[in-house]
């Protein structure tokens, strides 16, 4: 493999790198995202899964794995209660609720989970 060839390689790593943080700095979360990281922290922290059990784990295994260093709130007595009595689950309600309402860091929450994947993208 060629100089050119190796450094037009790096340069195009380095760039996608930039623009990942970047983009994941300046946008808000996504209209899943809020449920999928309520689903994380539940699969990755407290080790039950039950929330967004229609995906598999890797995703949510991932994006969890910051939240073991962090500490937050989770609303844990609600969510087992609906469980429990097997009502309706509105996951996204509760993902909103986990991330902005229960005074998480809902910003490094997010960023923190969107980090994990930057190198599966390089």
């Amino acid at each position: 493999m060629s100089r050119k060839t190796l450094l037009l390689a790096a340069c195009c790593i380095l760039a996608f790198s930039f623009q990942s943080v970047f983009m994941m700095l300046t946008h808000s979360a996504a209209s899943d995202e809020e449920m999928y990281l309520l689903a994380a922290y539940r699969y990755v922290v407290q080790g039950k899964i039950d929330i967004a059990i229609d995906h598999p784990p890797l995703v949510k295994q991932l994006a969890g794995l910051p939240y073991l260093f962090m500490k937050l709130k989770f609303p844990t007595e609600d969510v087992e209660g609906v469980l429990a009595r097997d009502e309706p689950f509105n996951q996204w309600m509760y993902g909103a609720r986990f991330l902005y309402s229960m005074g998480n860091p809902a910003e490094q929450m997010i960023i923190r989970s969107r980090l994990m994947f930057v190198p599966f993208g390089i």
